[in-house]
């Protein structure tokens, strides 16, 4: 699968993860929800910064978008740290979570109509798949050393 497919993939399951946080009111699905939102977050973004955003500024036109993009990890980041501090039953969660949504989807959106459609022109199918394949593979170690508590 190419990159590009794999890292909308998560997109598309962190959307569906803030939807069904903004569904629910249960405090013990809340958590659940989040934990697995946590876990996603940090899993594409280490694998965006260590191997996406690499290639992506070799691409005409991307150094910028990206160094962009990677300021915007730390300020997601930093408002996920704040997240997981907060009690998820408590009045500040719902606030909290709205800021993180917001900030991630406008970044979601800036990666999906600026840089993904760039490096999308400028590489072949295989360079995509290749760099695909090497985004699973590191996926994969990560959630392993996470299951080891590494």
């Amino acid at each position: 699968m190419k990159a590009t497919e794999i890292l909308r993939q998560d997109h598309d399951r962190l959307k569906d993860l803030f939807a069904r946080l903004g569904a629910t009111a249960d405090v013990d699905q809340l958590q659940e929800l989040f934990d697995e939102l946590e876990e996603l977050l940090i899993v594409h973004t280490q694998i965006e910064e260590e191997l996406f955003y690499p290639a992506a500024r070799a691409v005409n036109g991307l150094v910028e978008p990206v160094e962009e993009a990677i300021a915007e990890h730390d300020a997601v980041d930093a408002l996920c740290d704040d997240l997981a501090e907060t009690d998820v039953g408590g009045p500040l969660f719902h606030g909290r979570l709205k800021a993180l949504e917001d900030t991630l989807l406008h970044h979601l959106d800036e990666e999906e109509n600026q840089i993904f459609p760039q490096v999308e022109r400028q590489w072949s199918e295989s360079q995509l798949e290749d760099l695909g394949r090497r985004l699973e593979e590191r996926r994969t170690e990560l959630l392993e050393e996470e299951l080891a508590g590494v």
